[in-house]
């Protein structure tokens, strides 16, 4: 049965992000990236990017569009807000014709369902969590999804845990910092489980 993945932020040919990450050089990064990638994905899955191929720029993720298209399954794209296909942009994207040739849907919002549950899907966090480390605001507001009462799966915060920086306990960052890897709904489906598992029952009695 094919599956479902997610991933997050891979920010593709970006020097300062792959230099934080560890890697010496962008290649060093594309290449880690592409070889998870292959090792997780078959050519029947269906692969979620949850926002932000690239740090942005026409050339720049135009390149990490071409590099991504040589990767295996069904592709879909949350976009992000360094995606000119994304919302916040006024202009038409300078790489349309590209984005749709590697992602088979594009949105700014979408959801899955799994196990009787609706999980949203954004690039950002719910308004209350912000935008992760040293960021005490929450940007891009007006594309931010209203907080009612689903789980959320997101990417935005490069937390570098999946449940970093939830104010909810409802958010699970699908980042690439977060996992080193593409997240499968197995893990999604286990955090959920874990975090409902750990809630106080109800004091019945005190009512």
């Amino acid at each position: 049965m094919p599956a479902t993945f997610f991933i997050g932020d891979p920010h593709l040919f970006h020097e300062s992000v792959a230099r934080l990450r560890g890697f010496d050089d962008i290649r060093s990064f594309a290449k880690v990236f592409a070889d998870k990638w292959k090792k997780q994905v078959k050519e029947d899955d269906t692969v979620i990017v949850t926002g932000d191929c690239s740090g942005g720029g026409a050339e720049n993720e135009k390149r990490a569009l071409l590099f991504m298209n040589h990767l295996p399954g069904h592709k879909q794209l949350i976009s992000g807000n360094h995606d000119s296909t994304s919302g916040r942009h006024r202009r038409v994207s300078p790489n349309k014709d590209l984005f749709n040739l590697v992602f088979e849907k594009i949105n700014d919002y979408g959801h899955v369902n799994h196990e009787g549950k609706k999980i949203l899907i954004s690039h950002y966090p719910y308004w209350a969590s912000r935008d992760g480390t040293n960021r005490d605001t929450a940007r891009y507001e007006e594309l931010r999804l209203p907080d009612l009462g689903h789980w959320l799966i997101h990417a935005h915060s490069h937390a570098t845990h999946p449940t970093d920086f939830t104010v909810t306990g409802r958010e699970i960052c699908t980042s690439w910092d977060a996992w080193h890897r593409l997240v499968d709904m197995g893990d999604i489906a286990r955090i959920i489980r874990e975090a409902e598992a750990a809630k106080p029952e109800p004091d019945w009695a005190g009512m």
